[in-house]
């Protein structure tokens, strides 16, 4: 009785960890019991190969063709840059590294293969070589590698989408700086046009005041007008130029290689339904749906990281003789007390990772829907302000007809009858500035609202 007691004693102390792994097992599963927040619902229809093409609605299927032979319009801008600005060639590259940590999250770690010699020293059994063997495995991460897969797939979505709400902004982009071409090319036009009616005025007065039938104060005038117009004409010009270089950055083109735009086009008048932008936001703004993939792609990594509390076990089986030629053969089962460390960094971490992408999820929907509001309301300001400077326009472009006539036939004051003039260019160029302000609040809102405004 007395011999066994050490043998006894020692299978106590060999079967005691066993008997406590549960209770350490039961201490990892104690976070599982709380569920990460439910993820925002994300629509079916949108995929990652979601890009700005999707998006590009046009009147007439196939109305929007790249051809500048008429030269070029701002959706055709818009397209032109998604395929050769060279900001988005390299953010595409980010695809490739969101494929590889789906690779990485799938693999699993290698088998351990341990094998020892031992060597015959002194005693009478030992007579032989003696050697063993053994091939182990950690199980654990086959846990939580569903979840991972999950998140780093739900991840790889959220940089495509994230990817095509960068080709969004480049493309209207474009299509911002073709519209404002567009129009400073008009304003050039009109600081053309007034500074050839006041250079032959100077003219006449110089011809008329030679002949005594004027005076050097009109023609001072005519002068001055004439500098004027001279000065906004340089002044167009040098904002022209400004946008050209601004869109040949954004097609990714020389600025001598950006093509005449479409003189012809010009903005829509229909508004749209503010309330219907604003709660269309989550299903049109990629950046939103891309938040929406990165808030499931932080749930499943928040549950990937629960299920790393459990410590490593390792299985494997072991084999071997003695020196004394005693075969054996056997299970090994080991793993590590997680006494400090299960794994609550890491936890922690994803709950804080999956508060911000929440919260910022929350303050983009909040800014979104502020911007879609104010742009709407703009835009319905700016459709009066329009309306009322082409009234002026007109009237301003009868009034100088009129005034002109009457100079014709020596009853009004030609320096009248030229101020009348000038006040119809101005009135043009006000006009000209109006619609510029609505074009470029069209293109805000549609940045802000994930849909193409006209």
């Amino acid at each position: 009785m007395i011999e066994n007691r050490p043998e006894n004693t020692s299978r106590r102390l060999v079967l005691r960890p066993v008997l406590l792994m549960p209770v350490f097992l039961a201490g990892c599963l104690a976070g599982l019991h709380q569920s990460p927040p439910g993820p925002v619902p994300v629509p079916v229809s949108w995929q990652p190969k979601a890009v700005f093409r999707a998006l590009l609605e046009t009147r007439d299927p196939g109305s929007t063709v790249l051809d500048g032979r008429d030269g070029f319009s701002p959706d055709e801008a818009a397209l032109f840059s998604l395929d050769h600005n060279p900001m988005l060639r390299a953010v595409r590259a980010e695809k490739g590294i969101a494929r590889a940590e789906i690779l990485r999250a799938g693999l699993l770690p290698n088998p351990k293969l341990e094998g020892n010699i031992s060597v015959p020293a002194g005693g009478r059994d030992a007579l032989m070589l003696g050697y063993g063997g053994g091939l182990s495995w950690n199980v654990m991460p086959l846990l939580p590698r569903s979840s991972r897969i999950q998140a780093a797939r739900e991840r790889s979505v959220s940089v495509d989408l994230d990817i095509a709400w960068r080709e969004w902004q480049v493309a209207q982009s474009a299509r911002l700086h073709a519209i404002r071409l567009i129009f400073l090319g008009r304003q050039v036009n009109v600081a053309r046009e007034a500074g050839k009616y006041w250079r032959k005025r100077v003219k006449s007065y110089q011809c008329a005041l030679a002949a005594k039938a004027t005076t050097k104060l009109q023609l001072a005038g005519a002068q001055r007008s004439l500098a004027e117009w001279r000065l906004q004409r340089q002044e167009f010009e040098r904002q022209r130029l400004i946008e050209r270089a601004a869109l040949a950055r954004s097609l990714g083109i020389e600025p001598s290689q950006v093509p005449a735009m479409q003189a012809s086009w010009h903005p829509g008048r229909d508004i749209p339904d503010s309330s219907g932008l604003v709660a269309g936001l989550g299903r049109h703004r990629l950046d939103l749906i891309a938040l929406q993939h990165a808030q499931q792609s932080r749930d499943h990594a928040l549950r990937a990281a629960a299920l790393a509390r459990f410590p490593p076990i390792e299985l494997g089986i072991h084999g071997g003789r003695d020196v004394d030629g005693v075969g054996s053969a056997g299970f090994t089962l080991s793993f590590t007390m997680p006494v400090f460390d299960h794994n609550q960094y890491q936890t922690a971490l994803e709950h804080a990772r999956r508060h911000k992408v929440k919260e910022e999820y929350k303050a983009r929907l909040l800014r979104a829907e502020t911007q879609t509001d104010r742009y709407v309301k703009e835009l319905s300001l700016l459709k009066k302000q329009l309306a009322t400077a082409e009234a002026a326009d007109k009237t301003a472009n009868r009034l100088a007809v009129l005034a002109d006539s009457s100079a014709s036939l020596g009853v009004l004051n030609p320096m009248i009858a030229a101020g009348s003039q000038d006040a119809a260019y101005r009135a043009q160029l006000k006009k000209l500035a109006i619609e510029k302000a609505y074009a470029e609040t069209t293109v805000a809102l549609s940045i802000t609202a994930g849909v193409t405004i006209r």
